[in-house]
């Protein structure tokens, strides 16, 4: 069964990162570029923000692939549920009210939140801007990105950047623009995102001692912004998709046990800690490793008082959830009541 899971993960997880790619390019497509920089002009951030029209809608392709990969997943776990005492296959009844409400919980409540957290990201950018005195037309394409006059698409910007990537391309710019070869040197030496295309640029400005000229450095961040991009779709598509598959754990043996006939107290769940030693590991989620709970309420509490249920089921957010590799064995007691 793991094996089937991991290769349902290799097999959805190019789809939905795809998805995500392609509801930016939407977004980057949909900027209203003069608005934009009129806005910024008269120091309008609302309106600046609906120049850039990040809307819900533009996700409706990544919504879809949410979907059909919960649905994949829950046909795959199902066979992981063990016969019951009357011998009935078990089928996964994504119709269930307890399945459609969390699809409908944890699928577009996630799309909602990705555009409120950008608007929130491109807010703050747009008042350092200010603070900084920055013009209004290099703002625009910090947020914006550059037009490629070949695809139509917008490169580089901070649109589907998290708030963490946001800084860390404020960082990367500023290294760029730095008279310090000491700057660059850390670039090359610590910067692992970095398009490496560059790096004899790098080097020859810090061989030289000359500043990097202001075209470099514009295509060199686009570069590091779009690969900040991948990452993030990356991590999404796999966080996600591991979201997916533990709650279709759950809602098998759920289902399984309901069909029996059977209560809840007669499930119990063993937390798998699945992300290696050393530094990426969470301490928590290892020490949790072998535990078991009794029933679906008794909660797994972890270090920062996060009580989660299952692996990945979103309480405690992306520090608890983001690329984790957890994973919870769910059993049912098929002799429950019988002793």
């Amino acid at each position: 069964m793991e094996r089937q899971l991991v290769a349902l993960l290799k097999r959805q997880g190019p789809i939905l990162e795809a998805a995500f790619l392609e509801a930016i390019r939407e977004l980057r497509r949909g900027v209203n570029f003069r608005a934009l920089v009129a806005a910024l002009e008269r120091g309008d951030i609302e309106a600046a923000i609906t120049a850039l029209d990040i809307d819900v809608a533009a996700f409706t392709p990544f919504v879809q692939a949410q979907t059909a990969a919960h649905a994949s997943a829950a046909s795959t776990v199902i066979g992981a549920v063990p016969a019951g005492p009357s011998g009935v296959s078990f089928r996964f009844n994504l119709a269930n009210p307890r399945a459609e409400r969390w699809i409908a919980e944890n699928v577009a409540s996630e799309v909602v939140g990705l555009v409120e957290d950008q608007i929130q990201v491109i807010r703050q950018t747009i008042l350092a801007g200010y603070s900084r005195g920055e013009a209004s037309q290099k703002l625009a394409v910090d947020i914006a990105g550059r037009l490629n006059p070949v695809t139509k698409v917008r490169e580089g910007g901070l649109v589907g950047l998290s708030d963490p990537q946001t800084k860390f391309l404020d960082g990367y710019r500023a290294r760029l623009a730095s008279d310090d070869p000491a700057d660059l040197r850390y670039i090359l030496k610590h910067n692992t995102l970095r398009d490496r295309r560059f790096d004899r640029a790098l080097r020859a400005a810090i061989k030289n001692g000359t500043p990097l000229s202001e075209e470099m450095q514009d295509r060199m961040a686009r570069a590091y912004s779009d690969r900040l991009l991948k990452r993030r779709a990356a991590d999404i598509a796999r966080t996600e998709l591991g979201r997916s598959v533990e709650a279709a754990r759950k809602e098998a043996f759920l289902q399984a046990a309901e069909k029996e006939g059977y209560p809840e107290d007669a499930i119990s769940r063993e937390w798998v800690h699945g992300g290696g030693e050393g530094p990426m590991a969470r301490p928590d989620h290892a020490a949790m490793h072998g535990q078991v709970r009794k029933g679906t309420k008794d909660p797994f509490v972890m270090n920062d008082g996060s009580a989660k249920i299952h692996a990945m089921d979103g309480i405690g957010g992306a520090a608890q959830d983001a690329n984790c590799r957890c994973s919870t064995r769910w059993i049912i007691d098929w002799t429950w009541g019988l002793t």
